[in-house]
C-alpha cells in the first residue's frame, strides 16, 4: 500500500486502521471499509470500518479519524 484514498477502501481481509486497533469483539469479521471519498463524512480523513458477529446476526459500523 502506498498510503493513497484507495488503499483505505476495500472488502473484506484485514482492517487498516488509522489509530489502535478496535474492533467489537475477537469474533468479529472485517465486512468493508471506506473513506470519505464519495461525499460520506466520517471526521477529519476519517475511515469508517463495518464488521459482521461471527453468527452472522449483528453488524456494527465504527470510524476513525486524525
Amino acid at each position: 500500500m502506498d498510503g493513497g484514498t484507495d488503499d483505505m477502501e476495500f472488502l473484506g481481509g484485514e482492517p487498516t486502521w488509522l489509530q489502535s486497533p478496535a474492533p467489537p469483539g475477537p469474533d468479529w469479521r472485517l465486512v468493508g471499509q471506506l473513506t470519505d471519498r464519495l461525499g460520506h463524512n466520517f471526521g477529519d480523513v476519517g475511515v469508517a470500518y463495518i464488521f459482521v458477529s461471527a453468527d452472522r446476526t449483528e453488524g456494527r459500523f465504527l470510524w476513525q479519524c486524525h
